[in-house]
């Protein structure tokens, strides 16, 4: 989804827009920001509970591909060449955008190979499917089958579900698109609700309890990933870097 502005949720009572850095502006400055060691120590993203009534849009339990699909994707983006963002094959929540600091991501992006399967991150309803810029689609999905709040599958081919349909967490429902000239598919999901701009929620705000552990140990292990191929091609990248997840 192409947006020239969006509202950023990295906490429920606090909104943050996407054109405005976040925080005091020195922490910003690139001589303050902590370089590579040695050795990667994992910084675990916190885990929020589960409300008793889940919302209506559900909470999230899977993530929208498979994490050894995400860790398959390094090694043929380091050969790829038509690649950018220094060949990260996960962009966090929040992350600012290479080239453009002032420009942040409002959703998870995934490298994965051409061909791998997108995956139901809910259970619940299909609600839309969309057209996209990138003449590849997007796929809406929301627990109570309503468009209050909606997880929005993006950047998928060969859709193999209908809106109504329901799907179970984890369930195949596309393709993975390779799209504007990359040699890499990328997914991409986000949780959002519609209005101009779109107001954009971190998805790490609706976890699951029970799949919280999964989930947390699945990122943990693509952002070592990311952390060990990098810096062990001499690029410079925060120490435990959590790729800007802001939340």
């Amino acid at each position: 989804m192409k947006l020239k502005s969006a509202t950023l949720i990295l906490l429920p009572t606090v909104l943050f827009v996407l054109i405005v850095a976040c925080g005091d502006s020195n922490q910003l400055q690139p001589t303050e920001i902590p370089t590579a060691t040695a050795e990667y120590t994992p910084t675990l993203i916190p885990i929020v509970p589960s409300t008793p009534t889940p919302p209506p849009w559900g909470l999230l339990t899977s993530l929208p591909v498979k994490a050894s699909d995400v860790l398959a994707a390094g090694a043929l983006l380091d050969k790829s060449i038509n690649q950018s963002d220094e060949n990260r094959s996960f962009r966090g929540f929040g992350m600012p955008k290479s080239g453009n600091p002032e420009s942040v991501s409002p959703q998870w992006e995934f490298a994965v190979p051409p061909g791998a399967p997108a995956l139901a991150p809910v259970t619940g309803y299909v609600v839309e499917v969309h057209t996209l810029w990138s003449d590849d689609l997007s796929v809406w999905l929301s627990a109570d089958g309503k468009e209050s709040r909606v997880w929005e599958v993006e950047h998928v081919i060969d859709v193999l579900v209908e809106v109504g349909d329901f799907v179970e967490t984890g369930q195949p429902i596309a393709t993975a698109s390779v799209f504007g000239g990359r040699e890499i598919a990328l997914v991409e999901l986000e949780l959002f609700q519609g209005g101009r701009p779109p107001t954009h929620y971190c998805p790490l705000l609706y976890l699951d309890e029970d799949a919280s552990h999964i989930i947390n140990t699945e990122l943990a292990d693509i952002r070592k990933e990311n952390f060990d191929r990098l810096t062990g091609r001499g690029i410079s990248i925060p120490a435990n870097d959590l790729d800007g997840q802001s939340c």
